[in-house]
């Protein structure tokens, strides 16, 4: 594979659930001066923190109880999440959430599960910003353009989750793909004998 974004961007993202979101981010607003991205407030509460270019290195999410949620990591290569989605669907029971694009980072990944429980997000094209002039805003449309179908959700939340997808078409969001310069050159594969010298 071509390898990972990582560099001054880190290794990623995190979600972590918690039953009171409040305790939480004043410890990483104010103690460690992350700073807010964006949040929704429905379906779920969230709010996404962001360190460096990178949209989000850290979520914060409401739920039942204190865990961590996914690990979010970037491939270099859009080849590489697809080849290695092809690789778990392989497997039944590993992914719990389809591919798909989020709206807030413009990420394109799936998620597999990962044997102490918590999910891995695979994904390619995350989109960096310019953390000194970055506004927040608030996700009105859900997290995800599309796909992303979960299986750990009930039938309602299943339901809601594809309702905002869908007034996120009819509401003609569309994103541009955002690639590194030179991430076509990344990873390239020598040519095919078919391809000729």
């Amino acid at each position: 594979m071509a390898g990972f974004r990582t560099g001054p961007l880190g290794v990623g993202h995190m979600v972590y659930l918690t039953p009171d979101m409040r305790p939480l981010r004043r410890f990483y607003e104010d103690v460690l001066g992350f700073h807010l991205s964006d949040y929704c407030t429905a379906p779920f509460q969230a709010s996404f923190y962001h360190v460096n270019p990178r949209h989000h290195s850290l979520a914060i999410a409401e739920g039942s109880a204190s865990r961590i949620h996914h690990l979010m990591i970037e491939m270099n290569q859009l080849d590489d999440v697809g080849q290695g989605y092809d690789i778990a669907l392989a497997e039944p029971g590993l992914v719990p959430t389809t591919l798909g694009r989020h709206i807030n980072d413009l990420m394109m990944s799936y998620y597999v599960r990962s044997p102490d429980g918590f999910f891995i997000e695979c994904g390619w094209g995350g989109r960096s910003i310019d953390p000194v002039t970055w506004e927040p805003f608030e996700l009105k449309h859900g997290t995800s353009l599309w796909g992303h179908d979960r299986d750990w959700l009930g039938a309602a939340a299943s339901a809601e989750a594809t309702r905002l997808r869908t007034r996120a078409v009819d509401a003609g969001m569309r994103q541009p793909v955002q690639v590194e310069e030179g991430n076509y050159q990344l990873g390239a594969a020598p040519r095919a004998p078919w391809e000729g010298a």
